[in-house]
């Protein structure tokens, strides 16, 4: 009985340690990439005027966060996607794969039934290539993880986007051969 309760406790220990480390690294890397971003915010980019940063308290309070021009992208993630993109190219295509997971969020947040998860998964899956053709593979890979840690800033967008993955791993979408303009919705330069 004790050495059950010793190996009850190790493991309580390991499960509250691993919980307190994923908290800690995602909010270090949302704090780190968010203070980056804002400090080297610039008004125009790509002719489009950059949103304010939100008051992170009504950012945070729903799903979908605060998209004060109405682009489809939170503007907490537009103002780090302004700062991480290093050309245009990059800047759209990562707009176009927020644009697309804000989507996903708004869709895995309400009722859903396998339409429209498929729908969800090949739209994402779409964006995801346009990424990986004007970023590469191997940058692509390590943008895209980022971003998404950046949209599970809170407990809500969290498990909204483990639902996510607890439905689309039963989709694939259709990998049909696509040309780079046909992936991207925005003319390349």
């Amino acid at each position: 009985m004790r050495g059950n309760l010793k190996i009850l406790s190790k493991g309580a220990f390991i499960i509250l340690s691993i919980a307190l480390v994923k908290h800690f690294f995602f909010y270090d890397v949302y704090e780190r990439e968010m203070s980056k971003a804002e400090k080297a915010r610039l008004e125009i980019v790509d002719g489009y005027k950059t949103p304010p940063m939100p008051d992170k308290d009504q950012n945070d309070k729903d799903a979908l966060g605060i998209d004060s021009n109405n682009n489809g992208v939170r503007d907490d993630i537009e103002i780090w996607i302004n700062y991480a993109g290093k050309n245009y190219n990059e800047r759209m295509a990562l707009r176009q794969l927020a644009a697309d997971l804000q989507y996903e969020a708004k869709v895995f947040s309400g009722d859903i039934n396998a339409k429209i998860v498929s729908h969800v998964v090949s739209v994402v899956y779409t964006s995801v290539l346009c990424v990986d053709h004007v970023l590469g593979f191997k940058n692509s890979k390590e943008m895209i993880r980022l971003m998404r840690e950046l949209y599970k800033n809170t407990k809500l967008r969290t498990k909204i986007f483990e639902r996510d993955n607890e439905f689309s791993y039963a989709f694939s979408p259709v990998r049909e051969r696509k040309e780079p303009q046909d992936m991207c919705g925005f003319k390349l330069k």
